[in-house]
């Protein structure tokens, strides 16, 4: 039970961590284009600059955070007898 819901809170931080990374990257264009449209003088060239090293490194980020996070529920159900928490709804 440990497992299966430690897996889970990896999956859901892998999921996480790749939507946050594209609204990252999307985002930093759009607010580029917005800045370009309202600024006279605005500069040439990527005004936000996102490195492949910056995406690994907030994925590690968001999984590390994840997993912490997940540890205490998954120890908990771990110690619930599984049907017992079903009929509870816990």
């Amino acid at each position: 039970m440990f497992r299966i819901v430690l897996g889970e809170t990896v999956l859901i931080s892998v999921a996480a961590g790749l939507v946050g990374a594209l609204l990252a990257v999307v985002g930093s264009g759009l607010v580029a284009l917005a800045v370009r449209q309202l600024l006279p003088f605005a500069p040439t060239g990527d005004l936000v600059a996102i490195s492949p090293k910056i995406l690994l490194q907030a994925g590690a980020g968001v999984i590390l955070v994840g997993l912490l996070a997940g540890i205490l529920p998954a120890a908990k159900a771990s110690r619930m007898d599984p049907i017992e928490a079903i009929r509870t709804g816990e």
